[in-house]
Formats: structure tokens, C-alpha cells, sequence
């Protein structure tokens, strides 16, 4: 299977477990389309993960949104990071890789930031651009190198009471948004 059939795969898995798919044009820019997202979401504070290769959001962002924390820019120990991430509005991380058949978001440990952004704000908002795409977890496992952990995503955060009613968001992120560019084009 190629990676569009992949990628069409995944957005079908994604939204059949309550995720959002916002999908670049050719003539997009990332950074255009997230902050729309923010504005017309009344976003008011965002936690960033890494973003050193994308500035061009961060300074987006920056004009109408409070940056609780940059993980990018700077280091924070561990109890202020979970804090400032716990009173975003908001997390947007890179995605390291996704995994079709599920609608999974693969999130490195390499940053802490990336874990997170991804977990404690209510809204997580998930840039795939260079990301890998894998059909199914048994490629993701051959072909991913072993020195990392990784936290995988699928969807919002769900549990179920003793009535067996679904709660979205109790204990994670209520809305998983991804915004998909084919390869890098839209995310500069």
C-alpha cells in the first residue's frame, strides 16, 4: 500500500474514533491554517513542543496567543512543564510517525515536550508533515529504531462510567486535531 492510500486510511480510522483531520492544500501554509484554527476555537494559550523548524508558526502565533511554554526555545523542569501544560488551552507537537489502520499518532520520547503537550492540554493539535506512515503497528515496530520510547495516540482520550457511557477527555485531550501537509510543503 503507498503512503496516500496509507494516509487515506488513517484519516478514515482517525475520524471513526472521534479525531479531526484538517488536510493542507499544496497552496497552505501550516501556519495560516493553525492560527485560523485558534481564532475560531477561542484558543487563548498553547503550549509548543519542539518548533525550531517551524518559526514561522511560532511567530504566528505569538501576535494573538500566550505561549505558556516553548520547549523549543527552552528547558523546564519537570513539575513547571506538567504545569504550564495542564492550564494550556492548547498543545501542538510534531507527530513522528502514524499508523494507518488505527488512526495512530506516534509521539517520540526524545522531547518531553512532545509527551506533554500531546497529553495534558484538552485540545492537542497534531502537525503531520514529514511524518512516517506505516499501514499497521507490526511495520512501525520492524522499521523504528529502538533507542526511544514512544507514546501512541489514538484519538481523544476516552473512558467509559459504570453505565457504560462514553467520556471523551477525561483523562488526556478531549479533541485530537491533525492538520496533514503531503511531505513538507505548507509547513515552512
Amino acid at each position: 500500500m503507498n503512503n496516500s492510500k496509507n494516509v487515506l486510511l488513517f484519516q478514515k480510522q482517525l475520524l471513526a474514533v472521534n479525531g479531526e483531520f484538517i488536510s493542507l492544500d499544496e497552496n497552505q501554509k501550516v501556519s495560516s491554517l493553525v492560527k485560523e484554527f485558534i481564532t475560531s476555537n477561542s484558543i487563548k494559550s498553547i503550549v509548543l513542543s519542539d518548533f525550531s523548524q517551524h518559526q514561522d508558526l511560532v511567530e504566528a502565533l505569538e501576535e494573538d496567543t500566550e505561549i505558556l511554554a516553548d520547549f523549543g526555545s527552552r528547558s523546564y523542569p519537570l513539575d513547571e512543564a506538567g504545569n504550564l501544560c495542564a492550564k494550556a488551552d492548547a498543545g501542538i507537537t510534531d507527530v513522528y510517525a502514524i499508523i494507518a489502520d488505527t488512526g495512530t499518532l506516534v509521539i517520540s520520547s526524545r522531547n518531553r515536550g512532545d509527551r506533554l503537550c500531546s497529553s495534558l492540554p484538552p485540545i492537542h493539535l497534531a502537525l503531520i508533515g514529514n511524518s512516517k506512515v506505516y499501514l499497521n503497528f507490526e511495520e512501525f515496530i520492524e522499521n523504528t529504531p529502538k533507542e526511544h520510547t514512544y507514546a501512541l495516540i489514538t484519538g481523544p482520550s476516552r473512558t467509559a462510567d459504570i453505565e457504560k457511557k462514553l467520556i471523551l477527555g477525561a483523562h488526556g485531550p478531549k479533541r485530537v486535531v491533525v492538520f496533514y501537509s503531503e511531505g513538507n510543503a505548507g509547513c515552512t
